[in-house]
């Protein structure tokens, strides 16, 4: 960053050199410390190959209405799509909630786990959260 930053030529405009300094802050810190990774599980993670199938069509086929709003075959083609869609993705995302309650559920009725703090920190590990420090 020192050396990016001793490169930087002042223009003489306070927005210039702003988004100057600016990107070069946020470049270096890009480099250095990365983007960060989610811990935390989701639905869409384990189904999002079908996922992106499931929306490429809707995609598709949205696209050829919007290129033809008159055609009513399309129209209804198009909203069939999308209906059904959105009726699989609730299926998705409701057996993936049951499953992760049941998960949840057998961590809790463990013998081990018969103390409320215990149960707790199982509850935040199993869903992957950091549990919340109490004071």
């Amino acid at each position: 960053m020192e050396s990016q930053l001793a490169e930087l030529h002042l223009e003489g405009s306070a927005q210039k050199d702003w988004e100057s300094f600016r990107d070069i802050v946020y470049t270096t810190a890009e480099q250095l410390l990365g983007y960060p990774i989610r811990n935390q599980q989701d639905w869409f993670e384990e189904n999002d190959d079908e996922i992106q199938a499931l929306l490429a069509e809707k995609h598709r086929l949205h696209r050829a209405y919007q290129g033809d709003p008159s055609s009513a075959a399309k129209k209804s083609a198009f909203t069939s799509v999308r209906r059904c869609v959105k009726s699989k993705l609730r299926k998705m995302q409701d057996s993936w909630l049951s499953a992760k309650a049941e998960e949840i559920q057998a961590y809790v009725d463990r013998p081990k786990t018969q103390s409320g703090s215990i149960k707790l920190s199982m509850l935040f590990m199993v869903l992957g959260l950091q549990e919340p420090h109490l004071l």
